[in-house]
């Protein structure tokens, strides 16, 4: 096409102006968590609990039928001596290392004394 002289000039560029570029991304595919396994701290010593023990002694304790002597070291009991009461007579029925019982016949009347010891404990039963 011829274009009158004097008449302005136009130019076509058929050539695309735009220009396109990707986004710019960037991805860490790194783990961003941290885990830390937790602190445990085992104590396998045997545990033990201490009862204190109960103070040596050495005591008389009496009823109707009779008496009797017992000494303890805290961790034992021991029968010292027994002694009837008139008109009893008396019978050793238990002596261990925990337990003494002395029981006292008296025909129509009886009685008894027992000491024990237990769980730490000195335990006495006169009847």
């Amino acid at each position: 096409m011829t274009v009158p002289a004097g008449s302005p000039s136009t130019t076509v560029d058929d050539s695309p102006s735009t220009s396109v570029s990707a986004p710019s991304t960037t991805i860490d595919d790194s783990p961003s968590t941290s885990v830390s396994a937790p602190s445990t701290t085992i104590d396998d010593s045997p545990s033990t609990t201490t009862a204190s023990l109960p103070a040596a002694f050495t005591d008389t304790y009496a009823s109707a039928g009779g008496s009797v002597t017992v000494t303890s070291t805290g961790t034992d009991v021991v029968l010292g001596s027994v002694s009837a009461a008139p008109g009893f007579a008396a019978r050793i029925h238990d002596q261990a290392w925990d337990r003494i019982r002395v029981e006292f016949d008296g025909g129509d009347v009886d009685s008894r004394i027992e000491v024990r010891l237990n769980d730490g404990r000195i335990r006495v039963r006169v009847d």
